[in-house]
């Protein structure tokens, strides 16, 4: 993480907007009685960020200005794993095969809207939008998760506090 680049960014960008794109919510008939503990859980993010220019109205004007659209599609969803032994072979794992099944899964895209004050070099912009503008959006997709398993009554996928990767 280049943190003078992502300075730049943050000191000529302004955050507008953050609103959900779409959202899906696929759930398994067969994870009634499954627990979270027989399960494994896998998390997907995918980003896109590109420049637009736009025109907003100010008063009784209109003011062209550089956008910043960053694009971020998040996801969770759960595995089960079941094992399936020939009967001589029970005791060998050697002979055994694995059959994964989706469960549960969960992905929604976001669209962050961002006017850009300045010029920013291209190597800032993707900083911020692999750090920044995720780190701006994942409060929304925590809740997003949260509510979506409440409602579909299904088990709370964890979402941990966001950690850059690199």
């Amino acid at each position: 993480m280049d943190k003078v680049a992502i300075r730049e960014a943050i000191d000529n960008l302004e955050l507008l907007n953050i609103k959900i794109q779409n959202s899906q919510l696929e759930v398994s008939d067969s994870i009634e009685g499954v627990t979270p503990n027989n399960m494994s859980q896998q998390s997907m993010l995918h980003i896109e960020g590109q420049i637009l220019e736009s025109v907003i109205e100010v008063s009784d004007s209109h003011k062209s200005v550089d956008m910043l659209q960053v694009k971020i599609t998040f996801g969770v969803r759960y595995i089960l794993e079941n094992r399936s032994n020939s009967p001589q072979e029970e005791e060998k794992d050697a002979g055994s095969t694995i059959d994964k099944e989706e469960m549960a899964k969960i992905e929604a895209t976001y669209l962050l809207e961002y006017a850009i004050k300045n010029d920013i070099k291209s190597e800032a912009i993707q900083e911020f939008c692999e750090f920044n503008a995720v780190h701006n959006c994942w409060s929304f997709w925590r809740e997003h998760v949260f509510s979506t398993c409440q409602k579909a009554q299904i088990p709370i996928f964890s979402i941990p506090f966001f950690k850059s990767n690199k």
